[in-house]
């Protein structure tokens, strides 16, 4: 699908939109009132954040954190 056509394939579907509620969250995300995340995402980033700055040679690549998956895991 194009570009062009997501966004008509968007535009559709909030036409058909019938609940004030969802058209009022669609504003609001559109106008950047409100976040797409939920409350509790948004506080698991802050406390993602703030242990990560307390501490940040705890962090781990991506690949090291595939690999102690795979080793814990077996994947």
């Amino acid at each position: 699908m194009s570009y062009t056509e997501e966004k008509q394939f968007i535009i559709d579907k909030i036409i058909s939109v019938e609940n004030h509620d969802v058209l009022a969250k669609i504003i609001s995300i559109l106008e950047h009132n409100e976040s797409a995340l939920t409350s509790e995402q948004q506080n698991e980033v802050r406390e993602r954040r703030e242990a990560y700055l307390r501490n940040p040679n705890e962090l781990i690549s991506e690949n090291e954190f595939m690999d102690s998956i795979r080793l814990k895991y077996g994947f």
